[in-house]
């Protein structure tokens, strides 16, 4: 296994024999990078690169943002476009408590993996409460979208705020996961 460097000005790891002239990250001459050793087991950097959490959880933000979007759609559109879009605001927001619960899971799996014991990141405590909130909203819009509909304006209004609760949480896990996304706690 060829040994490993990091770019001393943008953090960049590569093993040595792929690197080039310059970093690939940001452009930086070889001469800036120093040896690195990765203080990760192998075991646990393996699950850590397959990088499941970052994209587990970009299913339920693509879909609070699209929810989001649809639950507008019948202030704006009337008609077979209406109906469309409509269409598609079920179908999201019935999959969307799936894609949260999910994303909820792996969370906590890649907490563990990464820190070892959840407790000891402040940040991922408040990414798991987030979380849960974000996955009662998606339920709860579910539930208007199935059981009330969006034809009236009482429960399209309410449809409408729950989205935009749910799409915040989503924004909101998003800041909060790129403070910790490259932390890992070392050893086994």
């Amino acid at each position: 296994m060829s040994p490993k460097v990091r770019c001393k000005v943008c953090g960049y790891i590569t093993a040595e024999k792929k690197l080039g002239d310059k970093c690939l990250a940001c452009g930086a001459l070889r001469a800036v990078f120093e040896p690195y050793t990765d203080r990760i087991s192998a075991r646990r950097r393996r699950y850590l690169n397959l990088t499941i959490h970052p994209i587990a959880v970009h299913f339920p933000q693509a879909f609070a943002a699209s929810v989001l979007v649809l639950s507008i759609s019948p202030l704006v559109f009337r008609g077979k476009v209406e109906d469309f879009f409509v269409s598609g605001l079920k179908f999201l927001s019935l999959f969307l408590p799936l894609l949260v619960a999910l994303s909820l899971l792996v969370g906590w799996l890649d907490g563990r993996v990464r820190f070892k014991k959840i407790g000891r990141s402040l940040i991922l405590k408040r990414k798991l409460a987030l979380a849960s909130l974000f996955l009662v909203l998606s339920i709860a819009l579910a539930l208007l979208v199935w059981l009330k509909g969006v034809d009236d304006t009482g429960p399209l209004a309410l449809v409408i705020l729950v989205a935009l609760a749910a799409f915040v949480c989503s924004f909101l896990l998003g800041l909060l996961g790129t403070k910790i996304y490259n932390s890992e706690w070392p050893g086994d």
